[in-house]
């Protein structure tokens, strides 16, 4: 099992008809050289930010004292560890050790750095050719690709702000307002890949990034808070807890720079106002900050009355009319600037790929002339053309009579209104609490979603009790464990409880909705969105009906019987002529800097022969230094077990195969789910097949010609699928677009 590969493509798709497309990959030639030398760096003091690390090199490769040491080479760096050149450096021993002095930043002291390098290795640049053009099948050869990566990475990364693959140039002034201190600007994703083409290829998306707004602090403050700036800048107004527990949130953790010492700073915490923040001098006399200010730097401070920033580790009080923001930092985005940004990043297929090619135009003018004088590299400028298919959609099966009712998908979507779930559930007895004040969301309108919902569902062949068991109102998140209790106390039979969510806070009460309805009670939960729940509209109820039936183990369609004859395996025979257990596994991870969050691993597995039912086991799990190993679901096994126990009631079969939905750590996973095979009966071993489902690839597809575009947003059609020229060159893989762009 050690040595276990994965699968070779075992030919090309025929099925469906064809479509020319364009893709957002681009021709780029091979360095011209055999090798590329790989030096490992070690940079001290050990944490220096990527750019100080920058600096340090390329310091190191202009002075004149490490001329003998670079010899004119211009090598490209990853910005930690990594240094390629294309020529070996003439170090005179196995490590050379260089003293770097960098200028202070903003008239500070010197920084001094040491820069250790030591030969790590050769890269074969002719073994990843012999790879592309198929000459043997072995091992990717990893290293020469990112060897190629960071070659390809060097200019943006001197030139652009980067963050992780992606790189930003400056807006200057064309950029978009977030709210909240934030501004979004655009740039482009970059990697390369191995293609069919016997070249490698360089996939340039467009990306977006929410950074912080170089702006006074003061302004930043009143973003936050949204007070009127004349009634916030009078001496007499007085911040109070709730808005300054709010405005610590957001600035905690982010960088000042001052103006009067033109010092950089951590914010720590919001302390006293200036005209009573009182401290000791060395003298041990007392003073205030504002006092302090007017002594000291001769600054008559005209906001007093605002809290101090605490800065820097010792926890300096520091007015804040003295702080500006430094730009281009990195923070959390809130619901509505994540909102915001995806308003404002939604375009048609055709400027986004209009975009694309404005930053290979871009990324060119930062690269060409680096890249052909050092490495003999060209990059194409003309994005690949390439054929693909647009496959039938799959053919469903509804309810409605006892042989079921056909229908066949349009554009990846399909409309249940006057069609019949194949399996309805009744909902007898349920529960409404609404998130609002009744004089903007009068009982009229509960009753009036509770009819719509029944004649939904009625018209589904779905039965819903037109009136709930009670209709009643909340205000707080706090309150809803209190309600949910009793209604369960006073409902025995109580089946789904919908809630109708705030126009604000909706994502607090949603959670608190879930962790209540999931974890503490065990009872059914279907959140509406105010706005839709006032409207009540018959296609947003339909849409409600098919979640609500699902919940409560109804199935509202299935595949087709006489699609599933077509599905089989290498030998032609049928895959679903045996019981197939279909699982999904995924690790969710909180967002960077959220170390006290565990991660949270899943794992749902299918209980019926259609595939529609499943049932699921969720865990916490602890972080791992490796980043590798976070994708690992530590309880694999123990998870399955819990999940084949009730598939051994349920299919009592021995005979199942496995398709499991996911590759993060192939081997690791696969021989988790045999053990929890083993731990049920010795020597029960199902066939096993093991699919990567990958949805951020930054693949892009454009329809070539304007009659196979789809919908506003003229994206190609639902069912379009490529498996040629930016596909691996002989492993299985696949693009396929399975539902209509939705902007």
């Amino acid at each position: 099992q050690e040595n276990m590969e994965l699968p070779k493509r075992p030919g090309y798709g025929r099925e469906g008809r064809k479509i020319k497309l364009r893709a957002n990959f681009f021709q780029v030639t091979l360095p011209n050289v055999d090798f590329l030398y790989h030096y490992d760096l070690e940079i001290s003091p050990e944490k220096a930010p990527v750019s100080v690390c920058r600096d340090v090199v390329d310091a190191a490769i202009k002075h004149g004292e490490f001329k003998g040491v670079f010899n004119g080479c211009k090598p490209a760096f990853d910005g930690r560890r990594n240094l390629y050149c294309r020529e070996p450096l003439p170090l005179k021993s196995e490590e050379a050790s260089l003293k770097v002095t960098l200028p202070g930043t903003d008239g500070g002291k010197e920084r001094k750095f040491t820069l250790k390098i030591k030969e790590a290795g050769l890269v074969s640049i002719k073994e990843l050719d012999q790879f592309l053009n198929g000459e043997f099948r072995g091992k990717v050869p990893q290293d020469a690709i990112q060897g190629m990566d960071i070659v390809l990475r060097q200019m943006p990364s001197m030139k652009f702000t980067a963050v992780g693959r992606c790189f930003f140039p400056p807006p200057n002034g064309h950029c978009h307002d977030l709210g909240g201190g934030c501004e979004l600007w655009t740039g482009f994703y970059q990697s390369v890949r191995p293609s069919q083409w016997k070249t490698m290829l360089l996939n340039i998306d467009v990306s977006s990034k929410g950074f912080q707004k170089s702006m006074p602090v003061i302004d930043f403050m009143l973003e936050i808070l949204r007070q009127d700036r004349n009634r916030v800048l009078d001496t007499r107004w007085v911040m109070d807890e709730r808005d300054k527990k709010k405005l610590t949130t957001e600035i905690k953790g982010l960088r000042v720079e001052t103006t009067h010492i033109k010092r950089k700073f951590t914010v720590m915490g919001l302390s006293h106002p200036a005209f009573n923040n009182r401290f000791r001098l060395e003298d041990n006399t007392e003073t205030t900050v504002e006092a302090y200010f007017r002594n000291k730097y001769n600054i008559s401070l005209r906001y007093p009355h605002l809290p101090c920033l605490l800065v820097g580790q010792k926890k300096n009080s520091v007015p804040m009319e003295v702080c500006n923001m430094i730009p281009t930092q990195r923070k959390r985005l809130t619901d509505e600037q994540t909102a915001a940004m995806i308003r404002k990043t939604a375009k048609p297929a055709n400027e986004r790929q209009r975009d694309i090619n404005q930053w290979v135009d871009e990324l060119a003018t930062a690269s060409d002339q680096y890249l052909k004088n050092e490495y003999g590299m060209r990059i194409n400028k003309q994005m690949v053309a390439i054929e693909g298919r647009v496959l039938p959609a799959p053919e469903l099966t509804l309810g409605g009579n006892p042989q079921g009712s056909a229908l066949t998908p349009s554009d990846g979507a399909w409309d249940m209104r006057g069609k019949s779930f194949f399996e309805a559930r009744t909902v007898e007895v349920w529960a409404l609490v609404c998130f609002s004040h009744p004089k903007w969301c009068p009982k009229e309108k509960l009753e009036g979603f509770a009819r719509q919902m029944g004649n939904v569902c009625r018209s589904e062949g779905m039965r819903m009790n037109p009136v709930p068991c009670r209709a009643e109102y909340a205000s707080r998140v706090q309150e809803v464990e209190g309600i949910f209790g009793k209604l369960l106390h006073d409902f025995n039979s109580l089946q789904l409880i919908v809630v109708a969510l705030p126009d604000r806070g909706n994502k607090d009460v949603y959670n608190e909705v879930k962790r209540v309805g999931d974890t503490v009670l065990g009872i059914p939960t279907q959140c509406v969105q105010m706005k839709q729940f006032t409207m009540a509209k018959p296609q947003v109820c339909s849409n409600i009906a098919m979640k609500i039936n699902g919940k409560l183990g109804g199935t509202n369609h299935v595949i087709a019987d006489s699609l599933k004859a077509t599905i089989t395996d290498d030998k032609g025979n049928g895959i679903f002529n045996s019981p197939v257990i279909i699982f999904g596994a995924d690790v969710t991870h909180p967002a960077p800097g959220d170390n006290g969050i565990p991660s949270i691993a899943a794992v749902v597995a299918s209980l019926n022969r259609n595939a529609s039912r499943y049932c699921a086991r969720v865990r916490p799990q602890t972080h791992m230094k490796c980043k590798q190993a976070q994708e690992i679901i530590v309880d694999l096994a123990d998870m399955d077990v819990h999940i084949y126990i009730r598939l051994w009631r349920k299919l009592e079969s021995h005979d199942t195969q496995t398709m499991f939905r996911r590759f993060q750590v192939l081997l690791e996973e696969v021989r988790a789910v045999q053990q929890a095979c083993a731990m049920l009966e010795k020597d029960y071993q199902p066939l096993i097949t093991f699919v990567v489902v990958q949805k951020r690839h930054h693949a892009r597809l454009f329809a070539e010609e304007g009659r196979d575009a789809r919908g506003k947003s003229r994206n190609v059609p639902a069912g379009t699928t490529v498996d040629t020229v930016i596909c691996h060159p002989f492993e299985f893989d696949f693009y396929l677009c399975s539902h209509a762009g939705i902007q």
